[in-house]
């Protein structure tokens, strides 16, 4: 699982083309930078993540 942060806050780039408006907010992309998942609880993101 990679963390990604840019330490800009509400001013990152990434809240605004992600729509990230709530924190904790886990974001699951495909390799192709698109949101598969949204989740409140990051445990949730590993029932998604391939063995």
């Amino acid at each position: 699982m990679i963390h990604y942060s840019d330490l800009k806050g509400w001013n990152s780039e990434y809240a605004r083309i992600y729509n990230i408006n709530a924190t904790p907010t886990f974001y699951l992309l495909d390799s192709d930078k698109k949101i598969q998942g949204r989740f409140a609880d990051g445990s949730q993101i590993l029932k998604m993540l391939p063995e």
